[in-house]
């Protein structure tokens, strides 16, 4: 793991700082949706406190709420490993999103200030400018744009357990947008944008039905194009090799 950050700052090695753990889990979270921790990959304690100037107990922490989060799996006597992707978890991840995303849509549209509608149309023009590139170094930059732009849409409401959910499905949905960039990524950044210039507009417009079916279906829609994706080549070899996703 030496190839990965390290912590910029060096808190006190007492492990009960709420803070130090809660830097530590967005590190790794970050490390795993990014693909820099492979599926499968093993996490060591010691290694995160190395790396972070802290002890094993607030590492040990923050891979609990990892695994909490699904992202983490813990077993005795095997310790902790990026959580290994299987095809059956597809339709789970995706079902969830389909059903309570649209619904926290909803109800964020009402709440969505200017200035972040302003940010929305932001980012929706960079990941247009990403998808009409030929840069494929790119693709990365777009599916964190692409994460920030679902996550911002969705959370203005005040459902906060609601959103605490999608977050949490929008997270885990992350390595099977990787893979299905394989096939033919920027097709599927455009495709994927284009979509989110539709739900976009609705927002804007304040059409929260019409904005809630638009994310639905393009959510169901990756899910289906996930689904040929396995048929067609193997998801489960796909999804534990691969580096880079859409929604």
């Amino acid at each position: 793991m030496d190839h990965r950050t390290t912590a910029r700052d060096r808190d006190p090695d007492d492990g009960s700082d709420g803070s130090i753990v809660a830097r530590l889990t967005a590190q790794l979270r970050e490390e795993i949706l990014s693909g820099a921790l492979k599926p499968g990959e093993r996490i060591r304690q010691e290694e995160i406190g190395r790396r972070a100037g802290v002890s094993r107990a607030p590492a040990r922490e923050a891979l609990r709420a990892l695994s909490g989060e699904g992202l983490v799996t813990l077993a005795p006597n095997v310790g902790a490993r990026v959580a290994r992707l299987e095809p059956a978890e597809l339709d789970e991840v995706y079902l969830i999103r389909e059903h309570l995303e649209p619904a926290a849509l909803a109800h964020s549209i009402p709440h969505l200030t200017v200035s972040q509608l302003a940010a929305l149309a932001g980012m929706h023009a960079q990941m247009g400018e990403i998808a009409g590139s030929d840069e494929p170094m790119a693709v990365g930059r777009f599916l964190e744009i692409d994460r920030d732009f679902h996550l911002l849409m969705t959370s203005a409401g005040p459902m906060k357990r609601l959103h605490a959910i999608v977050k949490g499905m929008i997270d885990a949905a992350q390595p099977y947008r990787r893979a299905l960039l394989v096939s033919d990524p920027l097709q599927v950044l455009r495709t994927t944008n284009e979509e989110h210039g539709l739900i976009l507009d609705a927002v804007r417009n304040g059409e929260v039905q019409d904005a809630a079916t638009l994310l639905e279906l393009h959510i169901r829609r990756t899910r289906h194009a996930l689904e040929r994706a396995s048929e067609m080549s193997g998801l489960g070899t796909k999804l534990n090799r691969s580096g880079g996703g859409t929604s």
